[in-house]
C-alpha cells in the first residue's frame, strides 16, 4: 500500500507568522505622549519592521566615538532618534476640555496639519531657525526631546509595543491549534 502524501499548506508556519505580524505591524498606530510635553503632544508612529530596524542599525554602525563606550552609546541614542524618525506618521496636540475657544480652534488646526517629528516641527516650535546651519531630523529630535535618555526611553516604549503585537499573534496561534485539537 503506497504512502499517502499528506497536503501541503500554502504557507508554511512560519511564513503564516511573519505574514500576520507584517500586517498586524502595519495596522497599528501606538500613540505616544512626546516626552517634555506634559502630555500635550502626541505622537503617532507605525511600527516599524526588523528589516527596516536593521537597515537603521548598520548605518549607525558606522558611527565612532572616542571610547568603545562612546561608540555603543551614541549608536543606541542615533538608532533611538532615527526609528522614532522613520515611525512618526504625524504629531497631535491635545488640549483639555476646558481650553479656550482660541487654544481649541489653533489646536485643531494644528492637528489637520501634518507634523512629524522632523526640522520643519522644530521650526514650528521655534528650536531651530531655517536661517540657522542645516540640520538633519535625527538632530531635529534631539531638539524636540532634549534629554537623552527620554529618547532612547520613548523609542524603547515603540519597540516594546512591537514585541507585545508578536506575543498576541503568537498566542492567536496557539488558540487556535488548541481549538482544532
Amino acid at each position: 500500500m503506497p504512502a499517502t502524501e499528506l497536503p501541503r499548506p500554502a504557507e508554511s508556519l512560519q511564513e503564516q507568522l511573519q505574514r500576520q505580524r507584517a500586517e498586524q505591524q502595519a495596522n497599528t498606530v501606538e500613540r505616544l505622549p512626546i516626552p517634555g510635553y506634559g502630555g500635550r503632544l502626541i505622537g503617532h508612529y507605525h511600527l516599524v519592521n526588523w528589516k527596516a530596524q536593521r537597515r537603521i542599525a548598520s548605518r549607525n554602525s558606522k558611527v565612532r566615538g572616542k571610547t568603545k563606550e562612546d561608540t555603543e552609546a551614541t549608536q543606541e541614542l542615533y538608532n533611538a532618534a532615527d526609528t522614532l524618525v522613520a515611525a512618526c506618521d504625524r504629531i497631535e496636540i491635545r488640549v483639555t476640555a476646558d481650553a479656550d475657544e482660541q487654544t481649541q480652534t489653533e489646536a485643531e488646526k494644528f492637528n489637520g496639519e501634518e507634523h512629524k517629528l522632523n526640522v520643519a516641527f522644530a521650526e514650528y516650535l521655534g528650536l531651530h531657525k531655517d536661517s540657522e546651519e542645516h540640520i538633519t531630523d535625527r538632530a531635529a529630535v534631539f531638539l524636540i526631546i532634549p534629554q537623552q535618555t527620554q529618547v532612547i526611553v520613548h523609542a524603547g516604549l515603540l519597540m516594546a509595543k512591537q514585541g507585545t503585537i508578536d506575543e498576541e499573534i503568537d498566542e492567536e496561534q496557539v488558540g487556535e491549534a488548541d481549538a482544532a485539537s
